[in-house]
């Protein structure tokens, strides 16, 4: 059976109401895994449109040509909240001197929850 990227955003919400698991590194890695989760709903809903995907580093940037190509201008707000939590992800996993607490987790799944809603708005996934 297939990885769910929904999975990622469940786990991130598990970590932000148990708070036994709200250690510094379960946070961060959390926050980390609700961008991923929001990057491979996507990359998975423009597949089932009959894209592909080179296996590279380049993921983000190529799920953001993608969507922004497919859909232009109307996905605009889509690539910016993409982009917004990879910044969040980036600040959680590269920058330890950063403050990523429970708010910034609450704030990362909030975003993930309403990313995962506008794809299924615009793609019925």
């Amino acid at each position: 059976m297939a990885f769910k990227p929904e999975e990622f955003l469940e786990f991130a919400v598990k970590i932000h109401s148990e708070p036994d698991l709200q250690s510094p590194a379960g946070v961060r890695t959390a926050v980390s895994r609700c961008y991923y989760s929001a990057l491979l709903m996507a990359k998975s809903s423009l597949e089932h449109l009959g894209m592909e995907f080179r296996r590279n580093d380049d993921i983000h940037e190529d799920v953001v040509r993608a969507l922004s190509r497919e859909h232009g201008v109307t996905s605009r707000e889509m690539v910016d909240d993409l982009s917004d939590m990879n910044e969040l992800r980036m600040a959680a996993d590269l920058d330890v001197e950063s403050h990523v607490g429970i708010d910034c987790l609450g704030s990362a799944i909030a975003m993930a929850n309403i990313f995962s809603k506008d794809l299924s708005r615009r793609f019925g996934a």
